[in-house]
């Protein structure tokens, strides 16, 4: 009896205990190529709009007719649309990097609580929910590592949502700071920040709450 009650125990560990998470993983490893890509066709929009300048220069040193350099120009402001364009693409993936962690984290977090708790669906429905339900299994989810990384990560998502224009809560994240809405620069060295503590966020609280089923495990 003591060898099933075990074996039941580590069965009941594999599920809920999340050992190194990567949430943010799967979506990482589909928007490399696509990040390669575009940053390749915003270099290759660049380095033309400098060979068009130096035309231009050439052209008006020369006296070539002012419909020739009227062209360049045009030509000049289309490599100018595009890298704007390509750029605002880069923008729109780092958002849904974003999107896609917060996401896999709330799937996660309440996958965990219906396993351990087979908690009722209106026990997950907010981020408050889930916070005042653990705490009645005795988890303050407030004190474990990378809860004020989850609330940055759900502000800027909540924004994200709403529109692109940052508001004053965003900005009050430091890599936001000084923008007015994403982009991918920014976007990513968030990500980066946040991402290892929204595991690790997971990690301890999996590990707590198995301890509430198993008390002295």
């Amino acid at each position: 009896m003591q060898d099933f009650e075990a074996f039941l125990k580590d069965l009941k560990e594999m599920v809920i205990v999340k050992k190194d998470p990567d949430l943010g993983q799967p979506y990482d490893l589909a928007i490399v190529p696509s990040i390669g890509k575009l940053k390749t066709e915003i270099q290759n929009q660049h380095l033309e709009q400098q060979k068009i300048t130096i035309k231009r220069q050439q052209a008006v040193a020369d006296g070539l007719p002012q419909e020739l350099i009227e062209n360049l120009d045009e030509f000049s402001g289309d490599c100018v649309d595009n890298q704007i364009l390509l750029e605002q693409q880069m923008a729109v993936i780092a958002e849904m990097r974003l999107v896609y962690l917060y996401k896999s984290f709330e799937i996660e977090l309440k996958k965990l609580l219906k396993s351990a708790y087979n908690a009722p669906a209106r026990s997950l429905s907010s981020a408050d929910d889930q916070i005042a339900f653990l705490k009645t299994k005795g988890i303050n989810a407030r004190r474990i590592a990378g809860f004020a990384e989850i609330n940055e990560l759900r502000t800027i998502v909540n924004n994200i949502k709403h529109g692109t224009e940052l508001n004053s809560k965003a900005k009050r994240i430091p890599e936001f700071a000084n923008s007015v809405q994403v982009i991918f620069d920014q976007g990513t060295t968030f990500y980066k920040r946040v991402a290892p503590m929204v595991n690790k966020h997971i990690e301890v609280l999996s590990e707590q709450v198995f301890k509430t089923l198993y008390p002295g495990s």
